[in-house]
């Protein structure tokens, strides 16, 4: 209950800095966002010991609970809006994120050897929105001095990221298997992600190395997750006026 109003408290933060911002605001951008294939690693986290699969009679063991992978297959893309007063940035990114990862269980055989290995490959289509709060390291006059040239500045930045997910795992168009472990290892559930990120900006490209963690409390079962990706952000046009 008290990380439930801890994150309410968060967003309404976020959300009264996005108003002030845009009534003090001199500047405006626009542009599109992307996170490329082969540019997202990942911690995944399942805490329960044994697992069992809706449409098999085996039995699975979990016996390594935590899993770094590399999710080479995972990409996304979107449009971002940033209201920008000095040196401090406020930036929405609706965006599609296409999620695959790979969980290692073993399946339990009446065997002399024991175990059988299996990855189980779950894949989502979400729908994420994250917002951001950042600090540039430069003053927007600087900034400006530096637009036509390719010197850099740099920036920190963080805030929650907005999760609708749509996640399944085997083949959809063999129903035998499609969606066997829904509820054991994954569930589509709305959640939310912490996140912070360092990032350098030149001309109009951004790219910054994101952090993500998962803050909700998970069932028994389900899988926790911390991404690691790179951010690119290009900026097509902007509005700027003076007060």
């Amino acid at each position: 209950m008290k990380k439930k109003h801890v994150l309410t408290g968060f967003l309404f933060f976020q959300l009264f800095f996005v108003v002030n911002e845009y009534a003090l605001s001199q500047r405006l951008y626009f542009g599109f966002n992307l996170t490329p294939v082969f540019s997202v690693f990942q911690m995944s986290k399942v805490n329960q010991d044994f697992i069992f699969a809706k449409n098999s009679y085996n039995v699975y063991y979990n016996n390594q609970k935590v899993q770094v992978r590399y999710a080479a297959r995972s990409w996304g893309a979107g449009v971002t809006v940033s209201f920008a007063y000095r040196r401090a940035r406020v930036s929405i990114e609706p965006r599609y994120f296409n999620h695959v990862y790979k969980h290692l269980i073993r399946k339990i055989q009446p065997t002399y050897s024991g175990y059988d290995i299996q990855e189980t490959e779950i894949t989502g289509n979400n729908f994420e929105l994250p917002i951001l709060l950042s600090y540039n390291f430069r003053f927007p006059a600087e900034i400006d001095k530096l637009s036509s040239s390719f010197i850099p500045y740099y920036f920190i930045e963080t805030g929650l990221v907005l999760v609708y997910p749509n996640y399944w795992d085997g083949d959809r168009n063999k129903h035998d298997i499609y969606n066997n472990y829904i509820n054991i290892l994954y569930d589509n559930m709305p959640y939310q992600n912490f996140c912070v990120g360092l990032g350098i900006r030149m001309d109009n490209f951004k790219f910054s190395i994101r952090y993500q963690h998962r803050i909700n409390e998970l069932n028994q079962g389900r899988t926790e997750m911390s991404l690691v990706s790179l951010h690119i952000v290009k900026y097509f046009n902007s509005i700027v006026w003076r007060m």
